[in-house]
């Protein structure tokens, strides 16, 4: 079974249409490299998410929420320099019921679910890993601040 076929077989652990929301675009998964840029132009602090879109596009190809999911399922490989950053994935938007579209981030956050990340394959310990990565999704009607990257796939 491929892990895409267009948006109507977008098959993510994170769907979130179950919720109502609906899926405006998402990236193929392939056998992608990432690479994570600075969005931010010289003396900006934060960007409204329509221009992150646009710069993203300008960068390459951007990367979804299937390689957010991937990059999550391996997060041994992410190097330590990247905790620091948000790393926005522009490459899948979703429509919030009430209006606003979002995009799928991993970023170091608590994690509250274990059995989700066992779900995943990642050895989860309660106890011993109160922090980790995690899947958010960022509304692009709101300043994206620093520190973050946007995720582009190189080619």
């Amino acid at each position: 079974m491929k892990p895409y076929i267009g948006i109507t077989g977008f098959m993510s652990q994170y769907d979130k249409r179950a919720e109502g929301w609906k899926l405006v675009k998402s990236a193929k998964l392939g056998k992608d490299r990432l690479i994570f840029k600075e969005f931010l132009e010289e003396n900006e602090s934060h960007i409204k998410g329509d221009m992150l879109i646009k710069r993203a596009k300008r960068m390459g190809s951007p990367a979804g929420q299937l390689h957010t999911e991937n990059m999550l399922k391996q997060t041994f490989l992410i190097p330590d320099e990247l905790r620091k950053f948000t790393l926005i994935f522009t490459g899948t938007i979703w429509k919030h019921p009430d209006g606003y579209q979002c995009v799928p981030a991993l970023r170091i956050g608590k994690i509250c679910d274990i059995e989700a990340l066992a779900g995943f394959g990642m050895p989860v310990y309660e106890g011993l890993h109160n922090y980790g990565w995690i899947i958010d999704f960022v509304r692009l009607d709101k300043g994206l601040l620093t520190p973050a990257r946007v995720a582009i796939i190189e080619k």
